[in-house]
């Protein structure tokens, strides 16, 4: 993607990643933080996604910063998904969000850059948070797991 994105910093592993929301309620701290998911049978991560406390760990995922910058919010967490799989390859990801908003704010921003995204991953989607279907702009999904196409 060629969207302006927040200056991106990152962990040794790659499994934590932090910028700085700006605008008008002031310079934010954010995170994003991969955990692997154990019962999957493929590596697949949870990608977790808040404010970031002085730590630089996610201190809650569910406040609504409004800071006018969503756009570039969401490419710069987008821009870190890229960043992590060029680290794990392999590895899904597992996208879903908290509330029923959110997930619906994600999958407009998806389906935006839907022809840029699927140039890189391969998505599915859950209506049931059971079974996986390949994704489709326009279906509603409670879960969207992906990964890096293989070349």
């Amino acid at each position: 993607m060629h969207l302006e994105t927040y200056k991106i910093e990152h962990s040794e592993d790659f499994l934590s990643f932090t910028f700085y929301s700006i605008g008008p309620k002031g310079t934010i701290k954010k995170s994003v933080e991969f955990t692997l998911i154990p019962s999957f049978v493929y590596d697949c991560y949870n990608l977790g996604f808040g404010d970031a406390d002085e730590y630089g760990e996610i201190s809650n995922d569910m406040i609504i910063t409004n800071n006018k910058d969503t756009e570039k919010v969401l490419v710069s967490v987008a821009q870190i998904a890229i960043m992590f799989t060029e680290q794990f390859p392999d590895a899904f990801i597992l996208v879903e969000a908290n509330t029923e908003s959110k997930m619906r704010l994600y999958q407009m921003k998806i389906n935006k850059y839907w022809d840029e995204i699927y140039m890189i991953f391969e998505l599915y989607g859950s209506i049931d948070g059971l079974e996986f279907i390949p994704y489709e702009p326009g279906n509603k999904c409670l879960l969207i797991v992906g990964r890096r196409k293989i070349k």
